[in-house]
């Protein structure tokens, strides 16, 4: 019985996200006054805007942090190996002039609860979060969560943030020390996208 819950709970979560997500998509790319069932008079701009807003709520607002999630590629989910700290981050669609604004939640673990919180990074339109990483420093872990970003025109930015859990918070942790002697949380580098893109291989030709 506790499995068959469990499995209808994880079945039920995977519903609603790629549900939110195709409501971006719609929003952003499919929409159409003709389309039935919906106001002819709705602003897709508005209503872009709410989808997203639902969807971060949604992950705001409901722990899966130790489900196996199948959701469709608009959403980028990375755990980290010890599945104490899961990232959701997507482009919301909603940046002008091929502009990307993405967000991301993070979900951890606080104890025998699960904490939410929206990472704000320093950068004005977020970045995605492909993976986490984690390294030991004595009795404590590490989390190295990668990021990235690929602005509208041609610059491209990589980076990775350090975290911890510290007294059931998720905080960043300064261990990333600089040729001035200072330590941050953070490390990153920007570099020209178009010019390492590889259009007959549709990649990028150097992975830095």
């Amino acid at each position: 019985a506790e499995t068959g819950t469990y499995c209808l709970a994880q079945s039920a979560q995977e519903t609603q996200i790629n549900a939110y997500l195709s409501q971006v998509q719609y929003w952003r790319y499919q929409y159409s006054p003709e389309d039935s069932g919906v106001n002819p008079n709705a602003n897709p701009g508005d209503s872009l805007v709410a989808a997203n807003t639902a969807l971060q709520q949604y992950l705001l607002t409901t722990p899966s942090l130790n489900q196996n999630l199948s959701l469709n590629d608009d959403m980028t989910v990375s755990t980290s190996d010890d599945h104490k700290l899961r990232i959701f981050s997507w482009d919301t669609e909603t940046g002008k002039d091929g502009a990307h604004i993405y967000t991301a939640i993070a979900q951890y673990e606080s104890g025998s609860t699960v904490k939410m919180t929206v990472l704000n990074d320093v950068h004005k339109s977020g970045v995605l979060y492909p993976a986490i990483y984690t390294v030991a420093s004595g009795s404590n872990r590490i989390y190295l969560p990668v990021f990235s970003r690929t602005d509208a025109e041609k610059d491209a930015l990589q980076g990775v943030q350090a975290f911890s859990l510290q007294n059931g918070t998720l905080s960043g942790t300064n261990i990333i020390r600089a040729d001035n002697g200072k330590k941050s949380d953070k490390l990153s580098y920007t570099y020209d996208y178009f010019s390492n893109y590889d259009y007959k291989k549709m990649k990028e030709k150097y992975v830095i």
